[in-house]
């Protein structure tokens, strides 16, 4: 049986960040929509429960030796089931890794293609409770001027990057929100800000007034970098798109840094990220810094957060 063995950490890890572009909807309308101040969800007992998890992966390669995928899979299937997320982003993940995590995720259906087109790729895909939610539409769209373009890149990036989002209906009561998961670019800033800026434009004119959770490998420190404040906005809060769960979670657990390069002791950036609309008020925060039967389920913490969800009105 795999049980957890937790850890203790702290190590630096490179700051990164980007820059965005505006995203028009499929149908061609560009809806113009004023973002109120932060307005957090009612914390009642009535407010439904939203689980969401952000999942670095780290796709697989023999070069990562006793930390290859076929040692750590146990790993990472264990931390899934054990917190169980309505909602999960992955970052890295290979088709193989995927069908893996398939296999034993039975509870789960999950969307999203890779940065190439082709599948033979890292996936940036969205998993969700398929008793709980149901798909309405989704879409992969790359981080470039061109987001329908496979393969596409621009601003700095050598390699491609990409978002999935879905919107989904929940079963129970017919209100809808949509999960938007990334993964931005390690190496180029312009890029970094380039794709904020795309994925605020995607949500102010696709996904207006919208429940929207947004999850990621933003390779680019939250809190203090120019990426997080295309976000977050604190200096102007009457355009403020996105609440960070880390930053206004009532509890937060674990260490503050996500990526740790399999020696479990992170650095003091915080690089992958939760945020939500201002229907999702923050409960709980909590980087997961645990190993499972000696193995880390990853070079990067997964980071857990519990939100109560006020749904906006249905569009």
């Amino acid at each position: 049986m795999i049980r957890p063995q937790s850890n203790n950490p702290e190590f630096e890890v490179p700051m990164k960040r980007y820059r965005f572009f505006s995203v028009l909807c499929a149908i061609g309308l560009v809806f113009s929509i004023r973002v109120a101040p932060a307005v957090h969800a009612a914390d009642t007992d009535e407010a439904p429960i939203v689980k969401v998890m952000t999942y670095n992966l780290r796709y697989a390669t023999t070069g990562d030796g006793e930390h290859f995928w076929g040692h750590r899979r146990g790993a990472a299937e264990a931390v899934v089931k054990e917190y169980a997320p309505d909602l999960m982003g992955i970052q890295e993940g290979l088709l193989s890794q995927l069908l893996d995590l398939d296999k034993v995720l039975t509870d789960y259906d999950r969307v999203g293609v890779d940065r190439s087109g082709k599948g033979t790729d890292e996936h940036t895909v969205v998993y969700y409770r398929k008793d709980r939610f149901a798909l309405l539409e989704t879409e992969t769209l790359w981080l470039s001027d061109t987001p329908k373009v496979p393969g596409s890149k621009s601003w700095g990036n050598n390699l491609p990057r990409i978002l999935t989002w879905a919107r989904f209906q929940e079963k129970s009561s017919g209100n809808e929100l949509v999960m938007i998961n990334v993964h931005l670019d390690h190496q180029s800033e312009p890029a970094r800000q380039e794709s904020m800026k795309m994925i605020v434009d995607l949500v102010r004119e696709r996904f207006a007034g919208q429940s929207v959770v947004l999850t990621g490998d933003f390779n680019s420190p939250g809190s203090t970098g120019a990426v997080h404040a295309i976000a977050v906005s604190k200096d102007a809060p009457e355009q403020r798109i996105f609440l960070d769960a880390w930053e206004e979670a009532a509890v937060k657990e674990g260490p503050e840094g996500t990526f740790h390069g399999f020696r479990g002791v992170p650095g003091s950036a915080r690089i992958d990220w939760i945020l939500g609309t201002p229907q999702f008020t923050p409960l709980l925060a909590k980087t997961i810094s645990d190993q499972y039967d000696g193995h880390w389920p990853s070079d990067h913490f997964p980071v857990f957060a519990k939100f109560r969800w006020a749904p906006a009105s249905k569009p």
